[in-house]
């Protein structure tokens, strides 16, 4: 059953279309879905039929001037998102219909197949757009690199999470901190000489393992793999990844390490939807339930033993109201939201609890408690 409808439109070179489709399936794989089944993928210039109702996308490859998109105009008025993408800036104009010139474009001077696969699968739902990074460093040793990386991958659209910048003053420091690392998507770890002799950054390691995030070990030269830090994705640095003076990373360092987080992200992700959908199918079979499908948006269609049927979503990060108002949808059915509550705030579990109580058909669930709740679920 087909749930999503992606496109690579206009004028994509063979080789950038077939690295594409690579990116995509290695994605979409992840994520539990096979390409040209949940997920499909047209090439070309030709008019794009979507599906009504179904998540649709696509990327516009600037062509010749004066160049037409066939059926352009209707997928507008759809609202498909359709992103741009020019070969760089000053071509911009040149190269994209006059129909796409109000959308913010991509431009293929400083972005990649990766990239590019990932600005598509956020566009359709199948990647959350938030794209949070945690960096977990030791100060007296990797304080101006972590400086440098907050700056380069917020200009390269990473939401950044840094502690000397992202927690205010009055607030718990150690519950903030973990709240905020409850929300990010891949940790990057700045493996410095005395990295694990920090009680602070060994707890950052240890509770990214415990919430199935992805720690992207970025290790310095000389620095050799500690034995828990095998179960990171490695990216070790050469002497020739520092500028002269060895304080900060070259630009071409950044760029390696921005590149090795979009796959990572996707990973990430994809590992703690797995996990949440485990929880919500074994909770289930349990009781003698199941899930009998999944639809688009990850929303799984729930049987309870004695008929009643409900719809269950997973929560990746910290829940908000969003994810509520995203789970309600077009439909009529009970929702039970599934999170992973390690972590997070007491406060933000309070306000959720006051969410539940004031909005009809939607209930949290603890993805360690879904057998329980599933055992005696009723309608509100």
């Amino acid at each position: 059953m087909t749930l999503y409808q992606l496109a690579l439109l206009g004028s994509p070179s063979e080789q950038l279309q077939t690295s594409i489709t690579e990116c995509i399936k290695r994605a979409i794989e992840e994520l539990g879905m096979t390409l040209g089944k949940e997920v499909t993928l047209h090439v070309g210039n030709s008019p794009f039929e979507h599906i009504e109702k179904l998540s649709a996308g696509a990327l516009y490859f600037g062509a010749a001037p004066g160049a037409a998109l066939p059926g352009l105009d209707g997928l507008l008025r759809k609202r498909i998102p359709i992103i741009p993408v020019a070969s760089e800036p000053d071509r911009f104009a040149a190269e994209i219909p006059s129909q796409l010139r109000a959308t913010n474009g991509v431009f293929l001077v400083n972005s990649n197949a990766e990239r590019l696969t990932t600005i598509l699968l956020e566009a359709v739902g199948l990647l959350p757009k938030q794209r949070r990074i945690f960096l977990s460093y030791k100060r007296d040793e990797s304080r101006d690199v972590a400086l440098q990386l907050f700056e380069a991958l917020s200009g390269r659209l990473f939401d950044v999470f840094l502690d000397t910048h992202g927690i205010a003053e009055g607030a718990s420091f150690q519950e903030a901190l973990w709240h905020k690392l409850c929300d990010c998507d891949v940790v990057v770890m700045l493996d410095t000489p005395n990295y694990f002799s920090s009680r602070w950054t060994r707890g950052e390691f240890g509770r990214a393992l415990v919430k199935s995030l992805v720690v992207l070990r970025v290790g310095w030269p000389g620095v050799a793999i500690d034995r828990r830090a095998q179960l990171a994705r490695d990216l070790s640095l050469e002497n020739s990844d520092f500028a002269p003076g060895n304080l900060l990373l070259t630009q071409d360092a950044i760029s390696k390490i921005a590149l090795e987080l979009e796959s990572a992200r996707t990973t990430s992700i994809a590992t703690r939807y797995r996990n949440l959908v485990g929880s919500v199918s074994e909770g289930l079979e349990k009781i003698g339930g199941a899930v009998t499908g999944i639809g688009m948006g990850r929303r799984m269609n729930l049987r309870f033993p004695d008929g009643t049927t409900a719809a269950a979503f997973p929560a990746i990060g910290v829940p908000t109201s969003a994810i509520m108002q995203d789970a309600m949808g077009e439909h009529d059915d009970e929702v039970a939201i599934v999170f992973d509550h390690f972590g997070v705030k007491l406060d933000w579990l309070q306000h959720m609890e006051w969410l539940e109580n004031n909005i009809k058909r939607v209930r949290w669930v603890r993805g360690t408690d879904a057998p329980w709740v599933f055992a005696d679920w009723e309608p509100k």
